[in-house]
């Protein structure tokens, strides 16, 4: 008899190899999807910094308490809660940005013996609906890369 078709051993040796393909693929994928991630968010915390320098860059802000604090001599703390084209910014995974805990620091130079250009750092967190808080950067914008952003279980 001439039957067309596969054995049990054919289909159970061709399910196996595709599991294995899978098992081993499987993590790296689950990586380039997360270090995308990470990306999108170190745009999202140049943009905001971006706006923050736009904003200390305007004099008419510069005396706003609503937008800065004046920490030390040339350092200021932007707050991100009153820039008001970020209030409904969600990061790469869905969840809201905390603005009311997010800010960016500037600091002016000093002198030529010190710090020699303008130094801008930025915290930032993204929490879920229930409050916890998932993803944290707090790095100067100058150095943001996928490990500067901290995962946070708490």
């Amino acid at each position: 008899m001439n039957k067309k078709g596969f054995t049990l051993i054919e289909l159970l040796a061709t399910i196996v190899i595709l599991s294995v393909i899978v098992m081993i693929t499987t993590p790296n994928v689950m990586n380039l999807v997360d270090n995308s991630k990470k990306t999108l968010f170190i745009d999202d915390a140049r943009e905001f910094a971006s706006k923050a320098i736009y904003l200390y860059s305007q004099e008419q802000y510069k005396n706003d308490e609503k937008y800065f604090e004046k920490l030390d001599y040339g350092t200021y703390k932007v707050y991100l809660k009153n820039i008001d084209s970020l209030k409904e910014k969600k990061d790469s995974y869905g969840n809201k940005y905390n603005f009311g805990s997010s800010y960016v620091t500037i600091s002016e130079p000093l002198s030529e013996e010190g710090l020699n250009e303008r130094e801008v750092r930025i915290y930032i967190e993204s929490c879920d609906n229930n409050g916890k808080c998932h993803y944290i950067c707090n790095e100067s914008i100058y150095d943001l890369n996928n490990n500067s952003i901290k995962k946070s279980c708490g």
